[in-house]
């Protein structure tokens, strides 16, 4: 009975207008970005750090060549960076809020999306493949 308050939110339409979405999102999108700069910062610098290091440790296993795809992956992630960041720019600007905010945010959820086929899948999927293969041999 109480399962529908989970869902809830999500199968009524929406209320809201998006002029009103529009004016906001300067206001929010920077601190959103600021928050979660810290973590992505870490998170990003954690998987760089151990991909390397199963480069330097697994150099003799066919897990290696996996462990370098999915690394390679995982910095392929920076290549969107600059975009990233020029749209989120653009989807926080006070002056002109409105319409062209939610355009650009619009924009940076799709190059987002990209992204994530590109980018993180590809790394997740070899690093799983490189997990699997190390376990297998040990």
């Amino acid at each position: 009975m109480y399962q529908m308050h989970a869902f809830y939110p999500w199968l009524q339409p929406t209320t809201y207008r998006e002029q009103f979405l529009g004016q906001a999102l300067p206001y929010w999108l920077p601190s959103m970005v600021n928050r979660s700069l810290v973590d992505l910062t870490f998170s990003f610098t954690l998987g760089v750090c151990t991909g390397v290091l199963n480069l330097y440790v697994r150099t003799e296993s066919q897990a290696w060549y996996w462990y370098a795809a999915s690394l390679s992956f995982t910095l392929a992630h920076l290549v969107f960076s600059r975009e990233a960041l020029h749209r989120l720019q653009a989807a926080g600007r006070v002056e002109g809020a409105g319409q062209e905010n939610l355009k650009a945010l619009e924009k940076w959820l799709r190059m987002n999306k990209i992204r994530f086929l590109i980018s993180e899948v590809p790394a997740f999927v070899t690093s799983l493949v490189a997990v699997f293969i190390s376990l297998e041999a040990a």
